[in-house]
């Protein structure tokens, strides 16, 4: 089965790769603990009653205020919650409201917040499998979470599921890197059957580590501090992150910090 990716044009504008994840039948919950963004929900809401945090939902116009509170109920209610709300005869649940949300994410290229909510809930890349097994049989070692001290090695082809649920917990409580780890994890598929000479120096693939030269690159691009190029390491197109990744695969310095 072929890459999601690999039927779209060679050069398209940022606006035509929308990232395509798949739910998962057992999403594991996960909550963000960075400050800012959709991370400072815990503290936020949490003298706020359920049903005030509805009414808000509701009222609000700002899908990232949206995504704040649902945060929120998905770490303190779960995702099947049912919030009392009806649509065609059916009780609405908090995970029925987060798939709208993801909808509306996608409409409007949030990518920040798609990935987010993509994680919570629990969708995974197309042929992420494959991926990792089209790496590891060219001799590659993977590994997943930030260094130096939480990384995971795959050393062998997992079930997609099994492979999700490894990186997520990698990744602790931060679901939009652990999907970002999944989409990286399919573009370093995709060059190394189109540009093996791009790994020839490399025994391993630390993925983490690569996020974080990624976020040094941007912080050195567009001169920001670290947590701001992380946020805005997020919140780049599918477009836009596959090509950061090729310039820091091909560029010399990569090569000497992995």
């Amino acid at each position: 089965v072929s890459s999601p990716w690999k039927a779209v044009p060679r050069s398209p504008s940022p606006e035509d790769i929308t990232p395509l994840w798949k739910i998962n039948q057992t999403p594991r919950l996960r909550k963000r603990l960075r400050k800012g963004g959709l991370m400072t929900s815990e503290t936020q809401y949490a003298d706020t009653e359920v049903e005030e945090l509805l009414t808000m939902l509701r009222e609000s116009e700002h899908l990232e205020e949206q995504g704040d509170i649902l945060q929120y109920l998905v770490d303190t209610q779960g995702l099947n919650y049912d919030t009392g709300m009806m649509e065609e005869g059916k009780a609405v649940t908090v995970k029925d409201l987060l798939k709208v949300l993801y909808e509306k994410a996608c409409q409007q290229k949030l990518w920040g917040l798609v990935r987010h909510t993509a994680g919570m809930l629990g969708k995974r890349v197309e042929d992420l499998a494959k991926a990792v097994t089209d790496l590891l049989v060219r001799q590659k070692q993977v590994t997943v979470g930030m260094p130096p001290s939480n990384e995971h090695t795959i050393t062998a082809p997992l079930p997609e599921n099994e492979l999700r649920q490894l990186i997520h917990q990698a990744y602790g409580d931060d679901e939009s890197t652990a999907m970002l780890t999944q989409e990286l994890l399919v573009y370093l598929a995709m060059f190394i059957r189109t540009e093996p000479q791009l790994f020839l120096e490399m025994l391993r693939l630390r993925v983490g580590l690569i996020i974080q030269v990624m976020a040094t690159e941007l912080s050195r691009t567009l001169i920001c501090s670290g947590e701001e190029a992380s946020e805005h390491l997020l919140n780049l197109s599918p477009f836009e992150m596959k090509n950061l990744l090729h310039h820091i695969m091909s560029g010399k310095e990569f090569a000497i910090s992995s």
